[in-house]
């Protein structure tokens, strides 16, 4: 039964399915051939190239603040020696996956099917932009899939929900909030005996073992340098702070008082409907159980999470009230189609910027070095996103970089080769003696990144070193309809090498 179940769920894809789906395969391959990694992106490959499972759950994850589904996933093109940019195609792919698992579930308005895949997070921040964030929606997409049915199928609720804990922080977070409001249904409508007592409690281990494996690959390390970042104050107004903005910038934005009043009443609407359809509580507790990580380290990069949060909520109203749907549900359809659109817009200025412009110069600038055999001489590199070139070459390439372990990727603790303050705290000073102390070595090149303010000094020191500039890669991230932080390069070779013009 559960075969030809199966089956006539496959053969239900069709049609306007069928359509949205090849439409959004199409952007995603585009989005794979035009997008050029960044340094994030490069540095999971890195680590999953170059550092073995146990030394990467063991030593390097605790710097990194994820945990390892999906290094461990990378892990395998990486060793199988795949090219860098099989990672997009993996990324891409996984979120076809989640995409046809929406497209299948007809208890969703096909309005809400059609346009949710083109929202900026899942079309293409958490798509194309290959990052552990990638597989929240399928995952999550997965459980809507047995929600109804979670009691029965138990075990497959439970490994999704490990899963779930195993693609980042915030995934941990949903996670938790989706067993809470598990165990306070179980409470309401019969809890488990015998048997099934049993099961649940084995559930429970497995869940908490989970977990705790976790927490002891991510314990914080002493030496970590980016442990300034980190805030465990948990004031008050930096938590109302973070719920705002997740929520807001969400719905229909916050960039103008407009924005701002539209988004308050489009929460209102969102939260009465909740509550009719008796789903409040658990999109309250998912949005709220975000904030404990948020406030602790929250950046653009994770707005998603809320975002993903919102749309989880509201195709599951969709999916519980499918029988009795009213014109509450249908007035529903156009406000969450509404807030899904103006998403949506996000994502065709990203995709227009990536298309026509380099996200990160460090694809232009690995195949500059490949092209004159430059990864075969003696250069250096200065800034932490250099590294971002590394993942195109299968040997680390700059002489100046030498690890105990022989790894490519960068180190976050205290013991990194290169000199790394962030941008707020830069000492000028520091930056000009590690870079003099560099180039007195003369070598050959100097690969200098652009991404962090200040470090334009690394090349003016180039220049008044005798170096001079021979490529410029320009690279540029760009956020919904912004762009939001540089990552370009500029390759500097020594002057008494250089036969032809500089090139500017």
């Amino acid at each position: 039964m559960r075969l030809k179940a199966n089956i006539e769920s496959i053969n239900r894809f069709r049609g306007g399915e069928l359509l949205v789906f090849a439409v959004f395969s199409t952007l995603m391959a585009i989005g794979v051939t035009v997008h050029e990694p960044w340094f994030d992106e490069a540095q999971s490959w890195l680590l999953a190239r170059d550092a073995g499972v146990s030394d990467l759950c063991g030593h390097y994850l605790r710097y990194e603040g994820h945990p390892p589904l999906w290094y461990l996933l990378l892990k395998i093109p990486a060793s199988l020696g795949f090219p860098y940019r099989s990672m997009n195609v993996i990324a891409a792919a996984i979120t076809l996956g989640g995409v046809a698992l929406l497209l299948l579930n007809r208890r969703i308005p096909f309005l809400i099917r059609a346009v949710l895949p083109f929202t900026y997070f899942v079309a293409y921040q958490y798509s194309i932009v290959a990052r552990s964030y990638v597989l929240l929606f399928p995952i999550l997409l997965g459980i809507l899939s047995i929600y109804g049915r979670r009691r029965e199928r138990l075990w497959l609720f439970v490994i999704l929900l490990a899963l779930l804990c195993q693609t980042s922080l915030y995934g941990m977070s949903i996670a938790f909030g989706l067993v809470l409001v598990y165990g306070i249904e179980l409470i309401r409508g019969g809890f488990p005996r015998g048997r099934e007592l049993i099961h649940h409690l084995a559930a429970a281990g497995v869940l908490l073992a989970n977990c705790a494996a976790i927490a002891w690959m991510l314990r914080i390390p002493g030496d970590m340098a980016t442990i300034h970042k980190l805030d465990f104050h948990f004031r008050i107004q930096r938590l109302i702070a973070i719920l705002w903005h997740g929520l807001a910038v969400n719905l229909l934005g916050a960039a103008t008082w407009t924005e701002a009043a539209l988004s308050v009443i489009a929460f209102c609407i969102l939260v009465t409907w909740f509550a009719r359809r008796r789903t409040l509580l658990m999109f309250a507790v998912l949005i709220l159980s975000l904030i404990p990580i948020g406030s602790v380290y929250f950046g653009v990069w994770h707005e998603g999470v809320f975002f993903i949060a919102i749309a989880f909520a509201i195709l599951l109203t969709f999916t519980l009230s499918y029988e009795q749907r009213g014109r509450f549900d249908l007035a529903m359809i156009a406000i969450a189609s509404l807030i899904f659109l103006k998403s949506a817009n996000a994502t065709l200025h990203a995709y227009r910027y990536d298309y026509g412009h380099p996200y990160s110069g460090s694809r232009a600038a690995a195949e500059f070095i490949r092209k004159y055999g430059i990864d075969h001489a003696r250069m250096f590199g200065a800034g932490f996103s250099c590294l971002a070139v590394e993942p195109y070459f299968a040997h680390n390439i700059f002489a100046n970089y030498q690890t105990k372990d022989g790894f490519s990727f960068w180190d976050w603790s205290s013991k990194r080769p290169w000199y790394y303050e962030p941008s707020f705290e830069m000492h000028t000073g520091n930056l000009e003696a590690w870079q003099t102390a560099q180039l007195r070595q003369r070598p050959d090149f100097v690969l200098v990144s652009e991404k962090m303010k200040g470090e334009e000094q690394y090349s003016i020191l180039a220049r008044s070193a005798g170096y001079r500039q021979i490529a410029y890669f320009p690279g540029a991230m760009i956020w919904k309809d912004q762009v939001i932080e540089r990552e370009s390069f500029r390759l500097f070779i020594r002057g008494d090498l250089l036969r032809a013009p500089e090139a500017h």
